[in-house]
């Protein structure tokens, strides 16, 4: 695992010019991010899936002790929920959601759609991560197979048109194992035992050809990772990006990915809520440096004042501000229009010069300021004013930082729609400009330039681009013959409209893509479309049909030659079966001119396995008088068997023929089976005399209390411990062994005795006698009290050896939690169990010692 570096503050406070107005000209159409892709994406289908999957690793406890990743999570849903439906007049938006934890497993919440009633709950889910941080391992692995199912399994109920996808992957460390004989689905022939071997094969799982990541991304999975680390992670960054500094992983790079290197705590919540904003089709505004904070009698201090510009080409502003402090107040002064202050308890949405603003708080110091700008109030075109004031006077050297996004109000518009294309032929289609209520709109009013660009994409990835012409107002022409050699049945169709603002802010470019119909030439049959079948879960097939329409020059002929050219490893065979048989030239469909027939597909494959398969139909085409040919119709579905489906089957299996017995017999044995200590070996361990009160804990020795005389470097590791799982084991004077309860249902726990000496432990487990104690089998964080000396008259006190037992990472953290749950629960332990402890043979407590403070059993 990695460590935070130290804080590198993001300084981000906002300013934009006014723009004015500019004909068009030449701007460089950038190439495609993960978060213009989602965008684009998102306007077109207008359903979003966001998987946020969060680290539960153990170092958390010392990167993150405060939980800022909470605060992340929770402005990240605020964000999709206020922004998911940006745009007036524009078809209702669904954004679902689900929060999932990784460490050495994958844990997942539900998937639910982001709105009013459900924002509450997931907000409820997303604080729960405060205390997810137990897991012993950084599964990078375990983490991306356990998101494609809950991505497979979410398309599979969402109809014809799944939903566009975002993967957000937030840790803080590295690919790392740490727990050793557990079973990984990617492990293969690797030992147990040797976790850089399964490290390696996980690596390979992921990242070979074709394999976790490529089927991801194949999926149209966009992958933002957010890395807190101060060691290098190339590994994590070609996840996302497919290349990185010594780190390759995978061959698509479509949809693209990216990596947002994290340097410390302040950073987290910035890097979330730029992330989800871009996302969403926002454009971050560059920043210049921070700025002081007023105190209350000079509210018009201009060194805490920033200023925006605002024009009529926006629609939307999001801003993130870092007040510096408990009790700092935003004064906010539209163009035209009175000054509001805002302040982090502030809840109620407002009108501010003609802008509707809605604010909220994700903490005491950070507020967060969303504004929508409509068209029918233009007042609020201009320069807006910000100045951070500490009205409760604690502050006086607070800086303020902020983060403002902005959303263009401009959008491309195909027309027609999707476009035809044909081989052989020149097909011409027009683009308009709008804004996002549809209403036309000339670029030139508003901004310094803009680039209407357009392409189109076969299913291998050539790309080939199409001349667009500007035309009367604002419309752009554009067309595109396309080669009569093309054999594909479909091609992507790209428009990307590219503004430059009057101050030379590029917004995020606006994306519209289309899968288009490629016809072949008129003479002959046309075969529609791609083939999107339904997802496989867990086992069986699918199905899906073709529509065979004929052409214009007279009878024509149809049959198809499967092909698999991906599939997911180990699955096996493809069997294809089309009705009618048409797979050969004497079974083939016939069609006359301009009759249309449907044609059955089903496929199995032979073992179902996570991940994606494609492919392509080759329809070999014949028509009167001409020569036959080829037309390839891509193919591809999903698959997902959760890696624990044989076992499960298994298990039920055994469990119908058993009967009742079988199950309880199963469950005691795996209880049996489980019950062992996890590698003691690693364990570190002190001991200490002391003498224990009805209130406290004290060094027998000095007197003082355990924190002024333990340190880390009283810790070393345990005598004699194996370093693998054991089932019993001996250190000193302690014998470590277990317990097996005979009812199935009740788990199985470790036991500690000390050669006949009384031993107390903080799970004490209703014991009748105290001579020995219950402990966990990963030891961690454990005290041991072994009884020497008990005061006859119950007035003195108690005199034992007490054992401390930590990990062997950042004991230094741990140690001060382990000494406070010392003084809290032995002398409670003590006084709960003074009925079972008995004086030993070695006497009273000396009378030339200091009288000490009683101890005094309950009656």
């Amino acid at each position: 695992m990695t460590r935070f570096i130290r804080l590198l503050p993001v300084l981000l406070v906002f300013t934009l010019t006014t723009f004015s107005p500019v004909g068009s000209a030449s701007a460089q159409n950038g190439p495609a991010t993960a978060y213009s892709e989602v965008a684009s994406c998102f306007t077109a289908r207008g359903k979003l899936a966001v998987l946020a999957l969060v680290d539960e690793s153990k170092s958390l406890k010392s990167t993150d002790r405060d939980a800022n990743r909470v605060d992340a999570l929770v402005s990240m849903l605020r964000t999709l929920a206020r922004y998911g439906s940006t745009g007036e007049g524009t078809p209702k938006k669904s954004i679902e959601v689900q929060l999932a934890g990784f460490g050495t497993s994958f844990a997942a919440g539900p998937w639910r759609e982001l709105n009013p009633s459900t924002i509450g709950d997931l907000e409820g889910q997303a604080k729960g991560f405060a205390e997810r941080d137990t897991a012993n391992d950084t599964d990078f692995a375990t983490a991306l197979l356990g998101a494609q199912n809950e991505f497979v399994r979410k398309d599979a109920v969402s109809g014809t048109q799944p939903p566009c996808r975002l993967l957000l992957l937030f840790t803080d460390g590295m690919y790392e194992l740490t727990t050793k004989n557990l079973e990984r689905p990617y492990g293969g022939g690797a030992s147990r035992t040797d976790l850089d071997a399964i490290v390696s094969r996980g690596k390979e799982f992921l990242c070979g050809p074709g394999q976790l990541t490529d089927q991801l991304r194949e999926a149209g999975t966009a992958i933002v990772a957010l890395g807190l680390a101060s060691r290098e992670q190339g590994f994590l960054q070609s996840i996302a990006e497919r290349d990185a500094p010594g780190s390759h992983c995978g061959d698509s790079n479509s949809p693209p990915g990216k990596y947002v290197a994290v340097g410390g705590l302040e950073e987290l919540r910035s890097a979330f809520d730029s992330a989800i904003a871009q996302a969403l089709g926002g454009t971050p505004v560059p920043s210049p440096q921070p700025v002081t904070v007023c105190a209350l009698a000079s509210p018009a201090d201009e060194r805490c004042a920033q200023r925006f510009a605002l024009d009529q080409s926006l629609r939307e502003f999001h801003l993130l501000l870092k007040l510096g402090g408990p009790g700092i107040a935003v004064d906010v002064t539209p163009p035209k229009g009175n000054t509001v202050r805002l302040t982090a308890d502030h809840r109620s949405p407002l009108t501010v010069g003609g802008a509707e603003l809605t604010v909220s708080a994700l903490t005491a110091s950070d507020l967060v300021v969303d504004g929508r700008l409509p068209a029918a109030a233009p007042e609020w075109v201009g320069t807006w004013t910000v100045r951070f004031v500490d009205t409760g006077g604690t502050n006086p050297a607070a800086i303020a930082q902020s983060q403002l996004t902005v959303f263009g109000g401009l959008v491309p518009v195909i027309d027609p729609e999707a476009p035809e294309f044909q081989a052989g032929k020149r097909t011409d289609f027009r683009i308009r400009v709008t804004d996002t209520a549809g209403s036309p709109r000339t670029p030139a009013d508003f901004v310094r330039s803009a680039k209407v660009s357009a392409s189109l994409t076969d299913p291998q990835g050539k790309t080939e681009d199409i001349p667009v012409s500007p035309g009367a107002e604002g419309s752009y022409t554009a067309g595109f013959a396309m080669p009569d050699t093309t054999s594909s049945s479909v091609a992507t169709l790209k428009v990307t409209l590219d503004v430059v603002t009057a101050s030379g802010l590029r917004l995020q470019p606006r994306v519209v893509t289309r899968q288009v119909t490629v016809k072949p030439p008129s003479a002959y049959p046309t075969v529609t479309g791609a083939l999107d079948l339904p997802p496989i879960l867990d086992s069986g097939t699918t199905t899906g049909s073709l529509t065979i329409t004929g052409g214009r020059g007279g009878k024509g002929c149809v049959w198809f030659t499967p092909r698999f050219t991906r599939i997911p490893p180990n699955t096996g065979a493809m069997a294809t079966r089309f009705t009618p048989d048409a797979t050969d030239p004497q079974r083939c469909v016939r069609v006359g001119p301009g009759q249309s027939t449907q044609v059955a597909v089903e496929v199995s494959p032979e073992n179902v396995r996570s991940g994606v398969a494609q492919g392509e139909f080759t329809a070999t085409l014949t028509a009167d008088g001409e020569s036959s040919r080829e037309l390839n119709v891509p193919v591809r579905f999903q698959m997902d068997r959760p890696p624990d489906a044989v076992t499960q089957w298994a298990l039920f299996v055994l469990i119908v023929v058993g009967g009742v017995l079988l199950p309880f017999v199963l469950l005691w044995l795996l209880n049996r089976w489980s019950a062992r200590y996890l590698d003691p070996g690693q364990i570190r361990h002190a001991e200490r005399d002391v003498e224990v009160t009805s209130i406290d804990v004290r060094d027998a020795a000095t007197a003082r209390p355990l924190r002024e005389v333990l340190d880390v470097q009283s810790f070393s590791y345990l005598d004699g411990a194996p370093s693998e799982r054991c089932k019993s084991f001996a250190s000193g004077v302690l014998n470590f062994g277990r317990r097996i309860p005979v009812l199935p249902w009740a788990l199985p726990h470790g036991t500690v005795r000390a050669g006949g000496a009384g031993v107390l432990t903080a799970a004490g487990g209703g014991r009748r006698k105290a001579d020995w104690g219950r402990v966990g089998f990963d030891l961690g964080q454990t005290w041991v009290l072994v009884i020497d000396q008990v005061s006859p008259d119950t007035q003195g006190p108690l005199r034992g050896t007490l054992h401390l037992f930590v990990t062997d990472f950042h004991i230094g953290a741990k140690l001060g939690r382990l000494l406070e749950a010392v003084e809290r629960e032995v002398p409670a332990e003590v006084r709960n169990s003074a009925d079972r402890i008995q004086p030993r043979e070695t006497g009273p407590i000396p009378d030339s010692e200091p009288e000490p403070e009683p101890f005094i059993p309950p009656k």
